[in-house]
């Protein structure tokens, strides 16, 4: 879920950093790759393709005069691979059967089991939403902090020049 909002910035940033990974073969072979390797050069993928946006951050921030000991763009991109390999466990673990019912494709009468599919796919769309929603909740503070004490301390101390609830309540 994480993942398909995200796809725009991944596609501009993965070529490259496949490209940057097939010159290691030493450490990653990619002839022939065992599940333990393909496992390992997804996540490599996908942390430096998360390590090249929080670079291009970076660069955002120190422009928007945003110090570099203030910056913390680096630790919100890089903590987001956490999350993709957390959902991805889940997902393994439910896929497997750990998790929920193992009797997902049980034969029903007629048209049951086509129905509890569906039921089955909405309520992991929404557990996924969800799951999403809370993880942005959670880090998202860890990078915009910074900006917004910035515009905080602007000359008007907001991040708009203008405030609706202000005029709403004032007196007179």
């Amino acid at each position: 879920m994480m993942r398909h909002k995200l796809q725009t910035t991944a596609d501009v940033l993965t070529p490259p950093t496949v490209s940057l990974l097939s010159f290691l073969p030493l450490i990653l072979p990619f002839s022939s790759l065992s599940s333990q390797q393909r496992i390992l050069k997804r996540y490599t993928s996908i942390f430096w393709t998360f390590w090249v946006s929080g670079v291009c951050h970076i660069m955002m921030d120190l422009w928007t005069q945003i110090s570099w000991s203030e910056t913390r763009a680096m630790k919100f991109f890089c903590i987001q691979v956490l999350g993709i390999i957390l959902e991805d466990s889940v997902q393994e673990a439910w896929r497997r059967g750990y998790l929920g019912p193992r009797s997902q494709g049980e034969k029903g009468k007629d048209g049951e089991e086509e129905e509890k599919n569906i039921w089955w796919g909405r309520v992991l769309k929404v557990v996924g939403l969800g799951w999403t929603i809370a993880w942005l909740v959670y880090t998202t503070p860890i990078w915009i902090y910074p900006g917004l004490r910035r515009a905080q301390a602007g000359p008007k101390g907001g991040l708009l020049p203008f405030s609706i609830l202000k005029s709403a309540f004032r007196q007179g």
